[in-house]
């Protein structure tokens, strides 16, 4: 699924539909998709100003398994470089490593999300007309405590990024917990 909104100049790319997903045919609800939300705010960023995919647009497997190479290599070059196409971002935000490596192609593909996320790499490096900034899926942090910090990290990046200005170094962030921002997630009772 992808939620592309015209005119949009910020394209965020994740992975692939997870069950909500898939059903509802909306990319990033659920858990993920409320911290998405959550990080788009502390940002200043609304949802509804941004284009949202996926890398690959169907679900693989019901048990949320990672999209192997063979599917991106079947589904993107259809689906999602015409959406790249339509949308013309100027910034698009590769969410995991699934969709950095397709969007950064052969030339990064062996680097590793912790050497890349949090990284803007510009047309000149991959070839494309647009930034592609690198970062953690929003659920990263879900699945490894440790990437929660990382994962605010990267989008203040992005948004100094988005404003033209240089990111500070990391060591400057506060590290959230997972406890912190765990309750404003949950399901109200």
């Amino acid at each position: 699924p992808a939620q592309l909104v015209e005119g949009a100049e910020l394209l965020f790319v994740a992975e692939a539909p997870g069950s909500n997903e898939a059903k509802d045919g909306v990319p990033l609800i659920g858990k993920a998709g409320k911290f998405f939300d959550h990080l788009l705010g502390t940002i200043g960023i609304n949802r509804a100003e941004v284009s949202v995919s996926n890398t690959v647009k169907c679900r693989i497997s019901t048990s949320n398994d990672t999209p192997k190479p063979e599917h991106v290599a079947l589904c993107a070059p259809l689906w999602l470089e015409q959406e790249l196409v339509l949308q013309q971002p100027k910034v698009v935000v590769a969410m995991g490593a699934v969709s950095a490596h397709y969007l950064l192609g052969e030339k990064f593909r062996s680097l590793l999300m912790e050497e890349i996320h949090g990284l803007p790499f510009y047309p000149d490096e991959t070839g494309r007309p647009f930034i592609v900034f690198a970062t953690y899926h929003p659920a990263a942090g879900f699945h490894d405590s440790t990437k929660m910090g990382a994962v605010y990290d990267d989008f203040r990046d992005l948004r100094l990024l988005l404003d033209g200005q240089l990111a500070r170094p990391r060591d400057e962030y506060p590290t959230p917990s997972y406890e912190e921002i765990l309750p404003s997630l949950r399901d109200p009772a």
